[in-house]
């Protein structure tokens, strides 16, 4: 290495670590060593300023709070001068195995022995392009939303988990205080916004400037769809929004009947008890809207298509559609009190009537409690619903009909003279056949990937059943198989 110039080793440590600096410095750490190699290695390694721009700060509680604070003010000296991000990332991992933190502060680098929205945000506030971080008590969430307007000068993501306590998520702040919050006044390049409200604040009250944003997350913070609808209509700009709605009985929409978001084109749309307020969905129009992901926690009835037909119908761009059960996304927090599958039968003409919805869709996933009947499944084989679908991932208590339908519609799109025929207008006699003003739709697509989810008793028969498939058939299908608890599907009394 002697003989290599320090620009081209500089570059080629940097590719070799190319990871963010982690605060407490962890035992194994490539940097560390890489750094105790040499002099030469450890001066290359300190005056490369992208190995340090970016610090992900853990809270670990077996470090005294004094050593972590050291740790990040020796980051802040070493960064001077430097556009930098930050990521203090909350102690979720623990919860999974069992050892939740039982104090929000703990959740915090230091735990809250000191402030580090004051000792290492605000710092370097004004060099700041990405903050990510959880807020687990009131002084600091306080602390937070007093940062001086325009300190925020460079900042163009951030994403901020509030939480005051488990056991009650009211907030701790009156209407009048949150007025004089200043955090979000004068952040100008702040274009993706991701914030948990799990403190009972109402984003309304927040002063963020909705009209500059481009991806904006609600999704783990439950509102009125009246609120959602106010905020899509403030944020014209929104390019990828998240939401959760939620819905209750006699209460009436007081928005005008329309709300257009002309530049959304990535929707995740997470819904509680829709059944309360059906027409909301009717309300809100999306027209370059690409991709779609719809939740549903529904005790009432479950999944029921007709509700989603109007979001889609004006969709005409759409390419890819998720339906999912709704999941609380904060590791620690489940805001759904329990997960109940509900499920009802979904007749022919429905499923249908949602199929022909959605013709331009490359991408559907279903959920479980949605059963496609055989009859319309035979449909799919001859291409009468969804002719451009590549990807599929539905589950199925007929299976195996699942497996049949790919694999005999994609014969039909490798048989040139049938597809040519049905389905392409690439000869001049098809041409001259067609009479004036029919439209000949689509052609078909070859169904590539199938993820077939299906019971775990019938996991061998098939498996069995896509070998012989393979074996017979002439194209080539990436199938994944996932067995699931019997009793997540919908049978048919």
């Amino acid at each position: 290495m002697e003989r290599v110039s320090d620009g081209t080793l500089q570059r080629i440590l940097f590719l070799a670590i190319n990871a963010p600096l982690i605060l407490p410095p962890p035992v194994n750490s490539c940097r560390r060593d890489f750094m105790a190699v040499c002099r030469r290695w450890q001066r290359l390694i300190e005056s490369s300023s992208a190995l340090w721009s970016n610090v992900k700060l853990l809270p670990d509680s077996s470090v005294h709070p004094l050593l972590l604070l050291s740790h990040s003010q020796q980051w802040l000296r070493r960064t001077a001068g430097l556009n930098v991000t930050i990521e203090f990332d909350g102690d979720y991992t623990s919860a999974n195995q069992g050892t939740a933190p039982t104090e929000t502060n703990q959740l915090m680098y230091g735990a809250g022995h000191f402030c580090f929205i004051q000792h290492i945000v605000l710092p370097c506030a004004n060099r700041l392009t990405s903050l990510t971080c959880t807020i687990g008590t009131n002084p600091t969430i306080r602390a937070f939303f007093r940062i001086p307007a325009g300190s925020f000068s460079m900042l163009q993501h951030m994403d901020i988990l509030f939480i005051n306590q488990y056991s009650d998520w009211m907030s701790g702040f009156t209407s009048q205080e949150l007025s004089t919050f200043t955090v979000f006044r004068g952040v100008g390049s702040l274009r993706t916004l991701i914030l948990h409200l799990l403190n009972g604040n109402h984003p309304l009250h927040l002063q963020v400037p909705w009209e500059q944003l481009t991806i904006l997350d609600l999704g783990t913070r439950a509102m009125p769809p009246d609120t959602a609808r106010i905020i899509i209509e403030y944020s014209a700009s929104l390019v990828e929004a998240c939401f959760l709605m939620i819905t209750a009985r006699g209460i009436s929409p007081t928005l005008p009947s329309r709300v257009i978001a002309r530049a959304l084109r990535v929707l995740h749309l997470s819904l509680i008890q829709p059944g309360n307020e059906p027409q909301m969905l009717k309300r809100l129009v999306f027209p370059k809207l690409v991709d779609l992901r719809l939740e549903l926690e529904d005790t009432q009835q479950g999944w029921n298509l007709e509700y989603y037909i109007p979001i889609l119908r004006q969709a005409k761009m759409l390419q890819s559609l998720s339906l999912a059960p709704y999941k609380s996304r904060i590791p620690l927090i489940d805001l759904s009190s329990h997960q109940v599958f509900t499920h009802r039968n979904i007749t022919q003409s429905e499923i249908r009537k949602f199929l022909k919805t959605i013709p331009m869709i490359v991408s559907l996933r279903l959920p479980l409690a949605i059963n496609i009947s055989i009859f319309v499944v035979e449909a799919m084989a001859y291409g009468h619903f969804i002719p451009l679908l590549e990807t599929l991932e539905v589950g199925s208590i007929h299976a195996d009909h699942i497996i049949s339908m790919v694999y005999q519609r994609n014969e039909l799109v490798a048989n040139a003279q049938v597809a040519s025929s049905r389905y392409a207008e690439s000869s001049a006699r098809d041409t001259a056949d067609t009479p004036r003003g029919v439209d000949r739709g689509p052609p078909l697509r070859v169904i590539s990937r199938l993820i077939l989810l299906v019971e775990e008793d019938v996991l061998p028969s098939i498996h069995d059943a896509v070998r012989a498939h393979q074996q017979n058939g002439s194209t080539v299908v990436n199938i994944h198989i996932e067995p699931h608890d019997p009793r997540l599907f919908y049978h048919p009394k």
